[in-house]
């Protein structure tokens, strides 16, 4: 029997990396910040690490070389041409041991390691704003935690039996965000986003009844905020988006970790003895990449208005 290599892991990690750095690609500085001439430096530099944090995991990791290489391995085996030098060719560059996949998840963690500089900025401006009332941010803080934990609870990861449907699987990553108090207001209380499973494109986004509640506490508490309150809470949420990708200890890295980690059992198959690939090594990367081929990736954002949110209950509209 073939040996069954890792899918199902590799895509959800996949998922929690997607969930917590559209986000933060999605984040924007309030305008007590980004509006003073003194940070344009800073903004500027912050708006380049998004794209670039983004770009590099989105386009060149997730799509540019997973998916991108399990769809070639999946094309040759349907044609009944594969060879194990060719599926090699296509999991590493010639005369580096290290696979590409892996090279470029050690680039995403590189762009990652760069915005620690720019996350402890932010929170230096944060600290030093003056004349808000600490403890009410403190409280709406707590809400916003809470928040996300419910959030969290909607998440839909793949299984096995997504997998068995037949079709493909699309995995949404989508950024919500609500525009609290004024429309031209919108904030992100979420820490991370949501990727949601679908046949197609994803229309909805479901939310508890739990969420929905803490969603109304958290209007009411926003609406009470004064000029530097606000702008002490927006900054709060902002560096906690970004404190959660660069954590050393958290879950965006151990993701990226895994992936690494998982996709080089994967490899490990195709660079076996001769032997080896035609005992059962063939088997197992036809079949993973058949069930690999089956998943697609898409992004998408929306901003919703309170009202909006609150009468949609318990789903949101996208």
């Amino acid at each position: 029997m073939a040996q069954l290599l890792p899918v199902i892991p590799i895509l959800n990690h996949l998922i929690s990396v997607n969930d917590f750095l559209i986000a933060v690609q999605q984040a924007r500085l309030p305008p007590a910040i980004s509006t003073q001439p003194e940070n344009r430096t800073l903004v500027t530099r912050f708006e380049e690490w998004q794209q670039l944090l983004w770009q590099a995991y989105y386009e060149g990791l997730l799509n540019g070389q997973v998916v991108a290489q399990a769809d070639e391995i999946h094309n040759l085996f349907s044609k009944h041409i594969e060879t194990q030098q060719e599926v090699v060719g296509i999991l590493c560059e010639p005369d580096n041991p290290v696979p590409k996949v892996i090279s470029v998840v050690d680039e995403v963690v590189s762009y990652i390691a760069d915005g620690e500089g720019l996350v402890r900025q932010l929170a230096a401006i944060a600290t030093a704003i003056e004349g808000a009332d600490e403890a009410e941010v403190t409280r709406l803080m707590a809400l916003v935690a809470q928040l996300n934990d419910a959030f969290d609870q909607s998440e839909q990861k793949l299984t096995e039996s997504a997998l068995s449907m037949g079709t493909t699987v699309v995995a949404t990553a989508i950024d919500v965000s609500v525009a609290l108090a004024t429309e031209q207001d919108p904030i992100k209380p979420f820490a991370k986003g949501s990727t949601q499973i679908a046949k197609d494109t994803v229309h909805e986004v479901v939310l508890s009844a739990t969420a929905m509640s803490l969603l109304k506490q958290l209007q009411s508490a926003w609406a009470k905020l004064d000029e530097a309150s606000l702008a002490l809470a927006q900054m709060k949420m902002v560096v906690a988006q970004l404190q959660a990708v660069i954590d050393k200890q958290g879950v965006t890295l151990f993701a990226l970790s895994q992936v690494a980690k998982e996709w080089q059992q994967v490899v490990d198959v195709t660079t076996a003895s001769a032997d080896s690939w035609a005992l059962g090594g063939a088997d197992a990367i036809n079949e993973w990449s058949a069930r690999m081929h089956q998943v697609s990736f898409s992004a998408a954002s929306q901003t919703l208005s309170t009202s909006q949110l609150l009468a949609a209950a318990p789903q949101l509209l996208l």
